[in-house]
This record gives C-alpha cells, structure tokens and sequence, in this order.
C-alpha cells in the first residue's frame, strides 16, 4: 500500500512503542504532521483515500485516527484498498508468517 508523505519539516516523529498508545496505531504506524494549528494523522496514499485524524493534539489527532480507522473497517468496502490493507493485517497471526 502507498504511504502519503510530507516534507520532512512538517513530520512529527513520536515512540510508537509509548504504553499510552492505542493498539492500532502502534501496528500502523501513521503519518503524523503539522497542519495549520493543529495535527494530522494519516495512513494511506491521500488524505482523501487514506484513513485521517485530526486534532489539536498529537493525542486528539492519533485518537481521532483509531476511531476512524474502526469505523472504516466495519463498513468492509472491498473497494477500499487502505481499510483492505488494514484488516488483512490484522487478520495475519504470527503462525501465518512463520
């Protein structure tokens, strides 16, 4: 799947690790960027086929991100490439790979 990407002045990078994290967005790992007054998160090629948070926040935006991932996924669009993407990964178990 293609990742949006910004100019690098724009990027904020944050430790996915962070316990505080949602699930979701340690395993995606989205964009995360400046926009305007407040921050963007994004995983996908666009923010208009990708799955978006935003907030005024870093916390807003990546929890606005988790919330919108979940309700792309329920619909199950079998157009939609990036939510496709995201439940074939969540659907792979550690025995599939190894």
């Amino acid at each position: 799947m293609e990742q949006m990407n910004v100019e690098e002045v724009f990027k904020i990078t944050i430790d996915f690790e962070a316990d505080n994290l949602p699930k979701t967005v340690k395993i995606f790992r989205p964009l995360l960027f400046n926009e305007g007054e407040g921050f963007r998160s994004v995983l996908g090629p666009d923010l208009q086929k990708g799955i978006v948070g935003y907030g005024d926040s870093l916390d807003e935006a990546l929890l606005d991100w988790d919330k919108n991932l979940k309700e792309r996924i329920k619909s199950k669009n079998i157009n939609d490439e990036v939510a496709q993407y995201v439940i074939d990964t969540l659907n792979t178990s550690v025995n599939d790979v190894w």
